[in-house]
């Protein structure tokens, strides 16, 4: 073949490209081209005998619009479908739509002119679920426009949809495999939860919920119990104090004031300085103990004027010592330790005193202490956020409500610092609201993680984990578990860890769920 004739063949395969015609038409002419070829079926024909390579797409919320960033997404898993198809599997991108969650409540909720949970049972819940389905597919020819418009092939004819008692039937198939073979248990971890709503959010609607929030934040100084060992320390006061036994004090800084209420311990770094300061002027014999980088910060840049260091010690020796917690409105567990120094190496001269107030039920680093060192458990607060109503002072009120202040008398005398704290924080992006979190089961088949929000504006509290999941502050969180997603059967390339499922629960149902 000489070069003529292959200039000639070539010339008759591929026309040459107009260079004033817009890529717009020209994609939308090779478009209609493989639609009118039905070039997707072709492919699906041609590897009809060939290995699967199953592909379920990752449900969008059909009652919202399409966005930029789904275009980039679907690109990048349309590289993958198509490699394989290239390569000899058959692949029948199953389309699905997701119809499940808060989302598609949310809406419903703003349509009808309601909020929260009580005014939806006032409507009814069947009432509201039947409006929840005729608004789930609002936008669903956005979508399948959207995925012929950029030649992302779905399988639309045949999607599924989590709504169906198919797909539901299949979840609850998945929890009771996976409860049959021991893998479901009830635990704890600390994960996100709207108290409006009243249920658990993913870590994705959290991180659309960050604001700078100013909340109050208190030091409180704990009196230390020198009557049990090893806090045995009983010293005379220095001279000119006023004679006798100086009281001890600790000084705790939280910006949560309203996990006081469940004060199970106190933590300091083993190896920060620390240091024990009395009044100079004045017959107050109380001292006080903090870190020894934070004195200025707390006591002021000219504190040496007014305060006398009569102790240097480090954190170490700390560890073990007794104090008396801020509330005694609960009662602690049988068998938990509690009112107790203990060390964590979390703890920093950052900010605060250098000595952290720990509440197991409220925090990632508190929770993971409180295993460590067998802290008790303490959590009164409801699924709406609001402190029991026969609890003393703050009963039946909301845990962020900042007018109500507690003053204590009695055996358990405290002093409280109120100060505000600016910080980023969470709030749930849908309706606003503060966040906590609440109790559910979790599978041993895949570990969860979560980057916890800052304490000043995210209230959190205690969801399941996996006994091999940790939550340090300041320290890596584990990468979730390789595990093939029982719910959705969604898998990528053969050999990689699977994406997380989708679906809003994933396989973790319901807070009320049973196995």
């Amino acid at each position: 073949m000489t070069a003529t004739d292959a200039g000639a063949m070539q010339s008759a395969q591929f026309e040459p490209l107009p260079p004033d015609r817009p890529a717009d038409a020209l994609e939308r002419e090779l478009l209609a081209l493989w639609e009118q070829e039905r070039l997707f079926e072709q492919t699906l024909a041609r590897n009809a005998d060939a290995p699967s390579f199953v592909f379920f797409e990752g449900p969008p919320t059909a009652n919202g619009r399409p966005g930029i960033h789904h275009v980039f997404s679907r690109t990048i898993k349309d590289l993958f479908c198509r490699y394989r198809a290239m390569k000899g599997y058959r692949v029948e991108r199953k389309a699905g739509w997701d119809t499940h969650g808060l989302p598609v409540e949310i809406e419903v909720e703003k349509q009808l002119g309601i909020s929260g949970k009580q005014q939806i049972e006032a409507i009814g819940v069947a009432e509201f679920n039947r409006l929840c389905r005729e608004s789930v597919f609002r936008y669903r020819g956005d979508w399948e426009r959207l995925s012929a418009r950029i030649a992302f092939w779905l399988d639309y004819a045949h999607p599924y949809i989590t709504y169906t008692n198919d797909y539901v039937e299949s979840v609850w198939w998945a929890l009771k495999t996976l409860f049959d073979r021991g893998l479901l248990y009830r635990g704890h971890k600390i994960l996100p939860y709207c108290p409006r709503c009243e249920t658990a959010l993913s870590s994705h609607e959290v991180a659309q919920g960050y604001e700078e929030v100013e909340d109050p934040s208190v030091y409180v100084a704990l009196a230390v119990d020198e009557g049990d060992s090893p806090n045995d320390q009983r010293r005379h006061a220095p001279a000119g104090s006023g004679g006798g036994h100086a009281v001890r004090r600790i000084l705790v800084w939280t910006t949560t004031p309203w996990t006081l209420v469940s004060n199970a311990a106190l933590a300091v770094h083993p190896d920060l300085s620390y240091i024990e300061v009395i009044r100079r002027e004045g017959n107050d014999s109380r001292t006080l103990i903090l870190a020894a980088d934070r004195a200025r910060a707390v006591l002021g840049d000219d504190y040496e004027n007014r305060w006398e260091i009569v102790r240097r010690l480090r954190g170490a020796e700390m560890v073990g010592w007794r104090y008396e917690r801020p509330f005694d409105w609960l009662d602690y567990p049988e068998g938990s330790a509690h009112e107790i120094i203990v060390g964590e190496t979390f703890v920093s001269a950052e900010d605060g005193s250098g000595v952290v107030h720990m509440a197991p039920a409220f925090g990632a680093d508190d929770y993971g202490a409180g295993k460590r060192h067998n802290l008790a458990f303490l959590q009164p607060v409801d699924a709406r956020g609001q402190f029991p109503r026969d609890l003393p002072v703050v009963g039946g009120l909301f845990v962020k409500r900042r007018e109500r202040a507690a003053s204590v008398n009695g055996s358990r005398t405290i002093s409280i610092g109120r100060f505000p704290a600016t910080g980023t924080g969470a709030r749930r992006y849908r309706c606003g609201s503060a966040i906590r979190t609440t109790r559910m089961w979790r599978s041993l088949a895949a570990t969860a993680t979560w980057r916890g929000a800052p304490v000043s504006r995210c209230l959190t509290t205690s969801i399941p984990t996996s006994p091999t999941s940790t939550a340090t502050r300041g320290a890596a969180r584990p990468a979730a578990a390789p595990a093939t997603c029982v719910v959705c059967r969604r898998s990528s390339t053969p050999g990689s860890t699977p994406g997380r499922c989708r679906s809003r629960n994933g396989i973790t149902p319901s807070r009320t769920a049973t196995a």
